[in-house]
């Protein structure tokens, strides 16, 4: 077997055999393990509100919903979040594990031909806290105009203004007051978010490289951020702070909230006045129904929400007449606007030896030693990005960034072969030889070019009326023109970056070969780029807005700027699949936000009180 793919097949079975073994020394090691929502009674058989999903909404919606005296179901198909999750460094074991759905994209064969099977992976959480579980604990507000465009799109109370009290509502920074940004914060919320406590000699380089290159140096929350960007991550002395451990550890024990984990939602009930009653779920190997007296809450996400609600008998005609469902009603928009941030998987550099961490960092006695007594070093920080950079390469506005590209911050490995940050296994050996061979042995770093708001729509659709078989996802990478032009420019901005004399002073170096199919186009051509973007674009995982917030009027509209499903009663979305458009950076943050302000409108809607977020 070549070399490479050995490694691969180490790595996997390392996941398969190790991963038990791993997560049984940290539950006795770790004070900060997750809590393990793990009931074994069933919940009663009827409760004012239904929350179908514990992610990064789900999980924000259930808790605040209990603050009243209304009887809360939240339901998640996942089981409880393992000890591993808590380790910020330790997030690559996530990845393409149990607690990851690690969908396979439906993409045309002209595109991803640098991947294994000519695609590549989605990773979403599949455990209680979701995507917050498994991501890399980034906290992004995005930008004013995101939010005042969807308010320009016929939602009203979408602005910036008026969502800026639920972002702060969510948030308890824990950084040092900036004078030009601390109204933007938040102090007294469940989510701990502040700055990384370390900079690598990277990192450093990156932001001199930004400065030289005419930007300025930005904190993450600044509502019209541009520039390089000092990062903000989700994490409190060392330990990954999710929605599920943040939000509905501290009330688990109240009596009006039930949280039942390992309970995928099958389907939703309706009555014959298209009301959502109830949901049927599967626990304990049986398919069993819980009924909702107000309403039933879509809280699963970009790809499963229009999963839920296809299955269901709500969505595109003809796709569920194809599919032998009886169309309850005719919604075209769910699983339609599907949009993600489009990426090249990998621009790698070689840099000088001892700029980045190695891999045996996190294997070093002392380090563990470290983090468990200490919650410093290595394994207290996020593996992976370090430092994002926002730009604006296309046309519209100027202060609108339409382009990111982070840095990422990969490590060596003593063995001769590198470890990629996203899951290595995605590529072709052929491709991982060409892209990644030459750096073996050598530190790397590695920028990702990204469109933050892409021109390109994909879809989701079922693959099967069973509702445990993953549905299709096509995310319609390079769709659009405009957005193939663009992933080129990014890519020759992050050359730009490389070229600049910061970062020549920690010895960055392109070395890779020409991927296969690209040598007949000079390697530094506009063509050769396009190639080398057709075969690496990839998702960010950052899925959204297949069950789009807007008014009836549109034919894609889903949801109405209240989150209730338009033609139907006492149901619901909450989460990123409500997105208009997909924002201009992670998306963790703006569905903390969409999920708080849901709260509100949801408690003002059956007369609960509101107290209002300063």
């Amino acid at each position: 077997m070549h070399l490479f793919g050995l490694f691969d097949a180490f790595l996997t079975g390392l996941r398969v055999v190790a991963s038990p073994v791993i997560r049984l020394m940290l539950m006795q090691i770790l004070a900060d393990a997750p809590y393990q929502f793990n009931h074994r009674t069933l919940p009663e058989p009827q409760y004012d509100f239904i929350v179908v999903g514990a992610g990064a909404a789900g999980s924000i919606l259930a808790a605040r919903l209990a603050e009243t005296d209304a009887r809360v179901l939240l339901l998640e198909a996942g089981g409880p979040a393992p000890p591993e999750t808590s380790v910020p460094g330790l997030m690559p074991l996530t990845l393409g594990a149990d607690v990851d759905y690690h969908i396979k994209l439906n993409t045309p064969p002209h595109l991803q031909q640098g991947f294994q099977d000519n695609s590549s992976f989605l990773n979403i959480g599949r455990t209680m806290g979701g995507g917050t579980t498994i991501n890399a604990m980034i906290y992004c507000r995005c930008h004013k105009l995101d939010f005042d465009s969807w308010a320009n799109q016929g939602n009203p109370g979408w602005d910036f203004e008026s969502v800026l009290p639920y972002f702060k509502k969510s948030e308890r920074y824990t950084g040092i007051v900036n004078p030009n940004t601390e109204k933007y914060h938040g102090r007294d919320g469940p989510i701990s978010v502040g700055p990384v406590s370390f900079n690598s000699t990277a990192t450093e380089a990156f932001l001199k490289a930004g400065r030289e290159l005419g930007y300025d140096v930005v904190e993450e929350v600044a509502p019209t951020r541009s520039g390089f960007v000092l990062q903000l991550n989700s994490i409190e002395n060392g330990v990954r702070q999710t929605t599920s451990e943040s939000f509905l550890r501290p009330i688990v024990n109240k009596s009006n909230l039930f949280v039942l984990s390992g309970a995928p939602v099958t389907k939703i009930l309706f009555d014959d006045n298209k009301r959502a009653i109830g949901v049927e779920y599967f626990f304990n190997k049986k398919h069993r129904q819980v009924r909702a007296r107000k309403e039933v809450i879509l809280a699963a996400g970009a790809v499963f929400s229009p999963q839920i609600l296809m299955l269901s008998g709500v969505g595109p005609a003809r796709h569920l007449q194809e599919m032998g469902i009886k169309v309850l009603h005719k919604l075209e928009g769910v699983g339609r606007n599907y949009q993600d941030h489009a990426a090249i998987y990998n621009l790698p550099f070689a840099v000088t030896d001892g700029v980045t961490n190695s891999i045996f960092d996190f294997l070093s006695p002392k380090n563990l030693v470290d983090y468990i007594k200490q919650k410093s070093g290595p394994w207290a920080r996020p593996f992976g990005v370090e430092s994002p950079s926002y730009v604006k390469l296309g046309d519209g506005p100027l202060d609108w960034p339409d382009v990111s590209v982070p840095l990422m911050n990969t490590a060596r490995s003593n063995l001769g072969l590198i470890v990629a940050v996203s899951d290595g296994d995605d590529l072709s050996l052929e491709t991982f030889d060409r892209l990644l061979g030459p750096l073996k042995g050598r530190d790397t770093i590695a920028f990702v070019p990204m469109l933050l708001r892409p021109k390109s729509r994909g879809r989701v659709t079922l693959k099967s009326t069973s509702p445990f078989v993953q549905p299709n996802v096509d995310p319609g990478f390079l769709s659009h023109p405009d957005d193939e032009e663009l992933l080129i420019r990014a890519i020759r901005f992050s050359f730009s970056i490389a070229n600049t004399n910061a970062m020549k002073a920690i010895g960055a170096k392109w070395l890779s070969k020409p991927l296969r199919g690209c040598e007949q186009h000079p390697d530094t051509s506009k063509s050769y780029w396009r190639c080398f973007t057709r075969q690496l674009v990839s998702s960010f995982y950052h899925p959204s807005s297949t069950c789009k917030m807007a008014p009836s009027s549109d034919p894609m509209a889903v949801v109405s700027p209240e989150l209730k499903v338009h033609g139907l009663k006492s149901l619901r979305v909450v989460d990123a699949s409500i997105m208009p458009q997909i924002v201009s950076g992670n998306t963790a943050a703006p569905t903390f936000m969409i999920a708080e302000k849901a709260a509100d409108l949801i408690k003002r809607d059956w007369g609960y009180p509101v107290y209002p977020p300063s």
